[in-house]
């Protein structure tokens, strides 16, 4: 359950690597979780080598979101 105001954005599944950079660089999100791809770790560790707070969690890890 999350308590807390989120924000749903729909986009398709079949974003390429570019769409995804553009859609993060635009919304400057304040945390980013990276739950679906080929290495979600490591694209989440490309994402916090440009200065972003993102994680990538292993299934059953808990998240906190301050």
């Amino acid at each position: 359950d999350v308590s807390l105001p989120v924000r749903y954005i729909d986009f398709s599944a079949h974003a390429g690597r570019s769409d995804l950079f553009d859609l993060i660089n635009k919304t400057q999100p304040e945390k980013i979780v990276v739950i679906h791809g080929d290495n979600t770790e490591a694209f989440a560790q490309e994402l916090r080598g440009m200065g972003f707070d993102a994680v990538a969690p292993k299934p059953g890890e808990v998240v906190e979101l301050d």
